[in-house]
Parts: structure tokens; sequence; C-alpha cells
């Protein structure tokens, strides 16, 4: 069982169970899905080797002969050895009933594919044994005819040896009182995948289909296996097939469906700003897309930065903007982007500087390693140990050689403010370089050159920035690698004001609090107190620093050589050239989860490795989000998959949790995200795609969706607060929140209401208007803890009303309007939200035939105006509406009125609650929003109607003159029944109410002649 939010659920329940038209009355009597089996291959995408290789000896009833754990489903048989599986008893079955099933066989040369199907205790099988294939599963339909309750299905291999096959998702659903009925009809008639992406896509048919046959031409690599198109597409086109479908009643008319591929959007990684010394060696950048096609580099400066295949090579000072390229081809969509590479100066001798040392007065023994001092330019003395010339490798003239324990020491006068130093590799050993630069006995950095092989000519800048410290100071120069020549060392002096350093010792810092112009140095651990702000910070070896909870940290460049621990809800924020090095863990504590629950994670590091990030989650239930066919999936998710910036998954709680709610403790670790990120997403098929915060901090959805005009304008988040229902196969009700400018809505029956701050780790869902790139950038980055119009952007002006429909069930769905600033009364980006799932008790604003969650209307208001209202219901009962909340003019003085146009009633909401009864139905034209007072209200009685209601001495009276009562019902506040009378076929009515509670009642009545009213009363 492989697609995630159980089963068949796609986004918002987008795809669901169809319900047949001719009679046919079903009953689940198997569902069985394997989840708690906790074994390798099958789900995981493994078919041979060492999969499945622990046994199960019994499983919830079912009978083995040589099962073994799969990931979350069974494997039968051994290469020796038949293996076969036996269901338990089909209680409840009573004749007619289909079978499905996902099957695979192993993966080997000399495996056999069928898999033999029979049925023991009464009852007989359409098929006595399907066709498996190797290395993947397959959907299955049986028909079972005349069942008891005492039937089982086997399940058995082809014969005793070599004939082992994965099993998974076993369904048997009744088919009992089958009446005389209609054709089946095919429901949809377009099929759309992408190149070399897997398509599963059903036909979809009504009134009980039992086969489907195609005619015509597929796309390469696309087959139809019972009803559903399956494989992976190798051919891009429209390809128009002829398809019937049988059922009971007979064979349909053909109809033409179009299965069309379309282009795959081509991926990479790494293409993002960068930031290199004066002197770095030639970076390499990525050669191919993800879809093995050469990528073509252009520089807007080659003097700056010049391009060379795909190799970089920094030859001046500057900024230089590179174009990467990819024309596609017949099977891919072009590809492009742009990143800046920006090339830092390096001081030269003579130039602006405050000393260097150019080794001409040096002493040292030819080809002998020794320990001494010289002096130096400038009148410094240097004190070494382990130099020697570089006669063989030099780079300006006299230099000198250092080995592993080398290192070379002074007493700066004046202070410094930078430092740099060339090199180049000496010898030919392919062992690593190593140097430290440390100041007044502290590390400041390390430098890690990497050269060729062999001989290297090439030099290398050992560059360190912003050290300022005034005053004295010992510069010392250590290796602890292979041999490496030094030249003209080069340091400027101090300048008040500028950056600084400062130290933290474990008890004091040596230089003040950190402030935006310090380098921080962590020597010793540190927790923070409060908010902390840095031009840099560096923490050394062996030490620790922790950001504490609701903490930020607003720094540039971030060097950790020890251990950085951000706790949840703290947050980093950067410049967005800041350059960060060492592996940093991020904390992050979800929402009480149970153990069947999912959340959706993006990552705010590089390299976290998914399966690691949770591994109590059982592999199968990492999902990524297919766009082409709407649902989530598990395909190309294996043990060696890692967050990438921007992308989310769905992750399913790790197993051991229980129904108890707990808190999952989120750990991230690697490198910290900072910078730009991209990420494609697609308008192919639903437009649905799946996305993630991909930095240390909360970014703003305004600021988001304003960037990224390629989207819909709201974000959907995912929560867990409605069950899932396996017998109707559909949510109790909607899971998704959803933001955007106007305003935010909560999921059904929840309390969890979305603000404009998505958090760090926050997965979402948004809706592609055309297929492109996604970008973050560092300008979306905010403090959780601050108001997002410190920018000094003025808030819009914003009147809006929260409506709130209670179900029969209790269940609660709400839908917002708004009169905001910048909106239209058309559909706009930024201020209408589409309502994701419609297969629930719903209230929605209803434009141009959508059904909106939120809705933005223009200014000014009008009190003419009147917002049409789209109700549906998937439950008969009692109903009630009312406003949850409301805000700017609404939360004055400004009315609210409800029209039922079926009731032919108007009522002011911000008054009482409305209560109604619906059967079940979609409802476009019953209910409405408008703002004044209409002509009669609910108080009044109906035009030529002589329906009077009073209440006399706890008693309430309903007469209507000559015209006889037919129905009458009461209902409380609540939307519950206190009363109910049938064909009174009277003119008088009385009702005593003293023992009920005081409060707001309201009765509905209908007389014989057809006229209805409803009234408010209060007891």
């Amino acid at each position: 069982m492989r697609t995630f939010l159980h089963k068949t659920k796609h986004l918002a329940c987008l795809i669901m169970l169809l319900v047949s038209s001719i009679g046919f009355a079903q009953a689940v009597i198997l569902d069985q899905d394997f989840s708690t089996i906790s074994g390798t291959g099958g789900n995981d995408g493994i078919w041979s080797g060492s999969a499945a290789s622990n046994t199960q000896i019994n499983f919830d009833g079912f009978e083995f002969t040589r099962g073994f754990k799969g990931d979350s489903c069974l494997k039968l048989g051994t290469g020796s050895a038949l293996g076969n599986l036996k269901t338990p008893e089909l209680t409840g079955l009573n004749g007619a009933a289909t079978l499905t099933f996902r099957a695979g066989a192993w993966n080997s040369n000399n495996e056999k594919t069928q898999l033999k199907v029979r049925i023991e205790g009464g009852g007989s099988l359409s098929v006595t044994g399907v066709t498996l294939v190797k290395g993947a599963f397959s959907l299955y339909t049986v028909e079972i005819s005349a069942g008891t309750t005492n039937s089982k299905i086997v399940f058995e291999g082809e014969q005793a040896a070599n004939s082992r096959f994965f099993i998974d998702d076993i369904k048997v659903i009744s088919q009992e009182d089958v009446a005389e009925g209609e054709l089946s009809q095919i429901v949809n008639t377009a099929v759309q995948g992408v190149y070399n992406q897997v398509l599963n896509s059903p036909i979809q048919a009504s009134n009980n289909p039992i086969s489907f046959q195609v005619t015509g031409l597929l796309p390469n690599g696309i087959t139809l296996v019972d009803n559903v198109f399956q494989g992976t597409p190798m051919q891009v086109g429209v390809f128009p097939v002829s398809v019937i479908v049988t059922n009971a009643v007979g064979v349909s008319e053909a109809v033409i469906m179009t299965v069309e591929i379309v282009k795959a959007i081509q991926l990479t990684e790494g293409l993002v700003d960068k930031v290199f010394p004066l002197g770095t060696l030639p970076f390499p950048l990525l050669e191919k897309t993800s879809a093995n096609l050469n990528i073509s580099y252009s520089s807007s400066a080659e003097d700056i930065v010049r391009i060379s295949g795909n190799v970089l090579h920094m030859d001046g000072v500057g900024t230089a903007t590179i174009t990467a390229v990819q024309a596609g081809n017949e099977n891919y969509e072009p590809y492009t982007t742009t990143f800046v590479v920006l090339v830092n100066e390096i001081t030269n001798p003579g130039g602006d500087q405050c000393g260097f040392e150019t080794f001409d007065g040096a002493s040292f023994v030819s080809n002998t390693y020794g320990s001494g001092s010289f002096n130096g330019e400038n009148g410094y003395i240097w004190n070494y140990v382990d130099l020697r010339n570089d006669a063989l490798y030099q780079i300006d003239g006299k230099g000198a050689i250092m080995k592993a324990g080398s290192s070379l020491t002074t007493q700066l006068v004046n202070g410094i403010g930078d430092f740099s130093v060339k090199t180049r590799k000496a010898y030919s050993s392919s062992a690593p370089r190593k140097l430290e630069l440390w100041i007044n006995g502290t590390l400041k950095e390390i430098f890690e050159p990497v050269f060729e092989g062999g001989v290297d000519a090439t030099v290398v800048v050992f560059q360190v920035t912003g050290i300022n410290i005034a005053d004295d100071v010992t510069l010392e120069i250590k290796s602890l690698g292979a041999q490496i020549a030094l030249d003209d060392i080069i340091w400027t002096c101090y300048i008040a004001g500028e950056s600084e350093e400062t130290i933290w010792d474990g008890t004091n810092w040596s230089n003040g609090i950190p402030a935006a112009n310090k380098k921080v140095i962590i020597d010793a651990d540190f927790v923070s107190t409060t908010d902390l702000i840095a031009k840099s910070i560096q923490i050394n070896p062996a030490k620790n620093l922790t950001l504490s909870s609701n903490h930020v940290l607003t720094v540039g460049d971030i060097d950790n050589r020890g251990s950085f621990i951000i706790n949840d809800k703290a947050a980093v924020i950067q410049t967005a050239t800041a350059i960060n090095t060492g592996v940093v863990q991020v904390r992050k504590n979800s929402l009480p989860l149970k153990r069947l629950d999912y959340i959706l994670w993006g990552s705010p590091v590089s390299g976290q490795n998914l399966y690691n990030f949770s591994p109590q989650t059982i592999e199968g239930r990492f999902y990524s989000y297919d766009t082409a066919l709407n649902q989530f999936s598990t395909t190309g998710i294996h043990a060696a998959t890692v967050f990438e910036g921007a992308k989310a998954f769905g992750v399913r709680a790790p197993n051991n949790f229980t129904e108890q709610p707990q808190i999952f403790e989120a750990a991230f670790e690697g490198v910290l995200n900072n910078g730009n990120y991209t990420i494609p997403v697609s308008a192919v098929g639903s437009g649905f795609n799946l996305i993630g915060n991909p930095y240390p901090s909360t970014i703003h959805a305004d600021l988001f969706l304003a960037q990224n005009t390629n989207l819909s304008g709201a974000v959907y988040l995912y929560t867990n607060t409605n069950a899932f229902n396996e017998q109707t196969q559909n949510y109790a009700a909607n899971n998704f929140a959803v933001y955007n400018t106007t305003g935010s809505v909560a999921a059904d029956n929840s309390v969890q209401i979305p603000t404009a701050q998505l958090s760090v780790a926050q997965g979402f869902i948004v809706e592609a208007l055309a297929s492109s790139e996604v970008l973050f950038t560092n300008d979306m980055r905010v403090d959780s803890g601050a108001p997002f119009f410190n920018r000094n952007e003025p808030e819009l002006e914003k009147h809006r009303i929260w409506m709130e429909l209670k179900s029969p069930e209790n269940s609660k769905n709400q839908t917002l309007v708004g009169y905001i600033e910048g909106a239209t009364n058309q559909k706009d980006r930024m201020f209408d939200a589409v309502q994701l799932d419609q297969n629930t008790n719903s209230i929605t604003s209803l434009l141009n035939d959508e059904s909106l969650a939120i809705q933005g209307k223009s200014l000014p208001f009008s009190v003419d105006d009147e917002i049409a209202l789209r109700f549906t219901a998937v439950s008969a009962g009692v109903f009630s509406l009312k406003i949850a909340a409301k805000d700017g003019l609404f939360a004055v003085d400004q009315k609210v009125y409800l029209k039922d146009a079926l009731a032919n009633t108007t009522v002011e909401l911000t008054i009482a609650d409305y209560v109604f009864t619906s059967a079940i139905g979609r409802f476009d034209n019953r209910f409405s929003l408008v703002f004044k007072e209409p002509n009669l209200s609910i108080d009044d009685m109906h035009s030529n109607s002589d329906i009077v209601v009073f209440q006399n001495n706890q008693i309430l009276v309903v007469e209507t003159g000559k015209a006889l009562l037919n129905n009458i019902e009461i209902f409380d506040l609540n939307g519950r029944a206190i009363y109910h009378g049938k064909e009174l076929n009277q003119t008088r009515f009385e009702f005593p109410y003293a023992a009920y509670s005081k409060g707001i009642y309201f009765i509905v009545i209908q007389s014989k002649s057809g006229q209805k009213m409803t009234k408010k009363l209060i007891f």
C-alpha cells in the first residue's frame, strides 16, 4: 500500500470512489493493506537479492506457506519452494463480489510470472490466474460469483520453484441485489502524463464496469492493465484510442479517449549564487541536466568570470551573471536559469596594506627543514618551526615550504584588519593540504585547498577578512597537512569603527557583547539568553553554540567547526551572500500526531537524508507529490534520497507512535540553507505542487506569493484534524487550511488558523498557473516574533466575514468573504482561493461556477452587494449557518443577512444563527449574503399568508385561519430537533415549552397548500 493519505486519496480527495447507478448495494468484506508489516522488498522498489528475508509466521487471520516480511506487504515462496496465501473466511459475503489486489513477481531471469488464484468454501472466480510483472506491482481485478460466508481466496505461485511473488492491498467488496439497469459509460475521456515519469491513470466508468478494451496506438511504454493506463511513457504526443467498457448489462459504445504525454521538465542542482576570492582554482559546474542533456553556460563579464565548457575561471574582481541554458528536445522542455558569481579582491604588496612579507630576506636551509627566525619586511621578526626554501615550487620569487607540524609566527604592532597569503602545492603527494590562521592564540580560520594530482602550479589564495583587532597582535600560521608553498603574506591595518571581533571564553565577551559590526567567536560553550546579532560567527572545534527557543540570530557568514544547535521556534536570518560551512542541527517539533498521521516537511539544511530524518517511519510511507497524476507518490524515493532546497515530502508519523497523540521531535542535520532557491512547478493535470520553506527562519507568505506570479496566489497547509474513513474511502471533512492576502480559513473542525508566516521546515501545496520555477529569496525571510509591517509597508484595508456551516454530524466548515484593498470582483490571483475538497459538507462563495474558500471583493463596500454561496450536503439533516468571526466595518455596525431562496426567507445573521434542513446535493441557487434589511424581516408574515405565530402563558401557538397545517418542526440553536409533527391537518397548533431551556429556537411551518416559513423564537 503506497499511496499517501490512505490508499487512493489524492489531493483533497479529487478522485472519489464511483457509486453505481444501477442498484448495487456494496459492502467491504475484506480490506487488508499489510501496513504494519515491516521488512524490505516490494513497496520500497527492491525485488531481488536479500529482500524480504525475514519470515512472517501469521497475520490477522491469513494462512501462509513460506511467507516473508516485505515493505508493508508480503512475499510468498522461495527459489526452491512454493508459497501460497489464504485469506480469512469472507464473513458477510453472499453472492457476487469484486476482488482486487496488487501483486508483482520476484525480479530474476528464471522467475515464473503466473499467479494462480482460486476460491475455497463455495463460489467461483472469473479467472484462475493472472500474469505478473517482474519487479513492479500491478493492480488486478477478479469477479466472484456465488460466494458464501465460508469462502476463502487462495493465491499460489506457478510451480514448486522460482515462483516467488509479492502481494499487497487485498480487498473484497460485495455486490448484492443486482437490479437491471444501464450500460457502463466512460466518465473521463482524457489522460495526461509526463515523459519518462510513471503513469498510473485509471479509466473511470459508471454502472459497475467489469472489463475494458482499448483499440489504437498507445505511447511507447504504456499499456492498459484492467482499467488503468500504466507504465513509463517514452513518447511525447497526443494518442487517440477507442475504448469500450463491459458490465453486467452489456457492452458500451466505443468512446474516443486521448492519452496525452507532455514534455518533462529538466532539473539541475547547485546552480546558485557563489562567492570566490580572486585566484581560486577553476570551479566546475554541473555538466548535464536531469535529462542527461549538456548545459551551455555564458558569462555577462568574461573579464571577471571566464567560462570554458562547464568550468568557471575567476580572472578579475567584480560580479558576473552566469546563464545556464539547455534547449530541450522532443522529450524535454527547455531549461534556463541565471545566478551571480562575486569575485572578491585580494590586496597585493605595495597596495593598501599595513604590512607584508615576501620572504626575500629569509635564510632557510635548502632541501632541509629547520627552525629559527629571520628579519622580514617592515622590521618584523618571524619565528618558524620546520620550514625550508621553495626553490622548486616558487610562486613569486623566493618563498617558504611548510609540512605537517610547521608553524610561522610574528608580532604585529598596529593591529590587523584583513589577512591573505598565496599558496601552491609543493611536491606531488596526493595527501590533503591544510593551513590554520591563529590570532592571539585563538583559531581564526582553516584553509583546505584542493589541488590536481601530481605537480600542480596553481596558485590559491588563503584569505581571511574582517579580523579587525587593535593594538599588538600575535599572528601564527600552522600547517596540518602535506607540503605546501607560501609567499606574499599581506595584512591590512585595524580600522576603528569597522568590524571587530569578540570572543566568548565561557564567562565573558572579550570585546563587548555581539553586535552587527563584530565577528563573534565561540571559544567555549554558549547558550543564548536573548536574540543575537553579529557580522559573522565562528564556532571553534569541540565548542557548542545553542540558539534557544524563540531567539533569533541575525548574522552573515557562519563557520561551524564545533556544534551548533538551533532549537524549536528559534531562527537564523542571514544576508543573501552569506556563506555557511559545517553541519548544524535544526530542531523542529510537530503538532501532536497519531501513528497514521502525516505531515508535510521541507528542510532548512542541505544534505539531510530522508529516511534518517524519521527512522521509525516505514520506508514506504515517504511521499513526494505527482502533479500530473494529482496524487502523492513514492516513485523515485529510496534510501539515498535527501532533502533538496525548497522540495518537500509527506512523511507519516513514526510506526512506534500510538493512537494517543504525541509530538514528533524532528532534527535536521546539514549545512544551513541560505540565498536563492528555485524549484520547478508543473501546471500539468491539477497543477498542484508540493514545496517547502528552505530556510532556518520563517518566510512571509505575502512576499512569497507576490514574487511568484506563476502561482494562483494561495498556500494550502495540510492538517490531521479529520480522520480517514476506510468504509467510504474519504475523509470525514476537509483537511486543508488555506491562506492568501485576503486572509485565512482553517481546515474543517480545526482551531489551527494559518497566518502569513510559513514556519521553519513547513511544507505546503501551491497551484501553478504555468509550468515554470518558483523562487525563494532571503528578502522573504522574517523574524517570526516581529510584525511584518515593520517593513514600512502600509497594512491593506480589510473588512471580512467568516461564515461557518455546522452539519448534522457536528462537523464545522468555514468560508471567508472580504472586502480588501487591491481586489476586484473577478477572480484575483492574490485574493481568491479555491476550495480543495468539494466532497464534504461545505459552504463556499461562488464565482463563475467555482467554489472559493476565500473570496476578495473590491472596495468600496456597497450595501447593495449580493454574494452567491454554494452549499454542498453529503449527508441529509439539520444544518446551521452563522458568522464565526468578523472585522472592519462588519465588526462595528454593518449588518449581514442570509437569503434562503428555497425557504423564501431572509435572516439577520448578526443576531442569530440560521437553522435549516437539507437533502443531499449541491445547491448553487439557494443561499446568498446581502447587506441591507429586506422589505419583510423574518418576524413578518409572508405576503398573502394567514399564518400567525405567538406565545401565550409559555405555550407556543400557530394559527393559520382556514389553511390546514401539514408539517411543523422546531429546532434549538444547535440544530437539534425538539419536535417534528407530520400531516397535522389542523388550523391551530399548540406547543408547551416550559420544560425547555431558555434560549433561541426556530420553527419551520409548512401548510397543506405548500406555504413554508421559518421564524426565530425566544423561550
